[in-house]
C-alpha cells in the first residue's frame, strides 16, 4: 500500500503544482503533499533497513534420520570448513541461511533439529503497508542440530 502511495503522491503533487490557478490553494496543498511525499520515501527507506512491525517467529521440527544409512555430506569449497549435509531424499543443509552442529549423543536414533527462525508481520495493519515488500515470511537464519550416537557413520559423497 505504501508503494501506491507513492504513486498517488508525485501525480498528484504534479497536478496541483500545474493545473491549479489557485495561488492559494497551492501554498497550502504544496509543502503537504510535498511532506507525505518525503515521509514515505523516508519510511520505506526505514522499513527495509529496520523491517517496521516484523517479529522472529522461530518454528522448531524434529526429524528422524535412517539408522542403517551413513550421514552423507558434500564438501564445499577446498577446505573442509564448508559442508552440505543431506538429510533425506530431495532435503539438505542450507549453506547460505544456515548453521550446521554435529553433537555426538548417548541416544540411539541419530535425529536433526532444525529450528527456522523467519521475519513476520505482527498485525495486519503493518502487513497492509508493507506488505508488498515481501518482508513478510522472510528467512532470517536455520540452525541444523545434528544428534548422532557415538560411532555413528559420516559418508562424504562425490560432486
Amino acid at each position: 500500500m505504501i508503494l501506491i502511495a507513492l504513486i498517488i503522491l508525485p501525480i498528484s503533487l504534479f497536478y496541483v503544482l500545474f493545473f491549479t490557478k489557485s495561488f492559494r490553494w497551492k501554498r497550502v496543498i504544496v509543502p503537504i503533499l510535498s511532506l507525505c511525499l518525503i515521509l514515505c520515501v523516508g519510511i520505506i527507506s526505514a522499513n527495509d533497513a529496520h523491517h517496521f512491525g516484523a517479529s522472529n517467529r522461530t518454528t522448531t521440527t524434529k526429524v528422524s534420520l535412517n539408522q542403517q544409512q551413513p550421514l552423507m555430506y558434500v564438501k564445499l569449497g577446498s577446505s573442509d570448513k564448508s559442508r552440505v549435509y543431506l538429510i533425506s531424499k530431495g532435503q539438505h543443509t542450507d549453506p547460505e541461511h544456515g548453521t550446521v552442529t554435529l553433537q555426538h549423543t548417548t541416544q540411539q536414533r541419530p535425529t536433526v533439529i532444525i529450528k527456522k527462525e523467519t521475519m513476520t508481520y505482527r498485525t495486519g495493519w503493518q502487513k497492509f503497508w508493507f506488505g508488498w515488500s515481501r518482508n513478510d515470511r522472510q528467512l532470517r537464519h536455520v540452525y541444523y542440530t545434528f544428534k548422532l550416537p557415538r560411532g555413528y557413520a559420516l559418508k562424504q559423497v562425490k560432486r
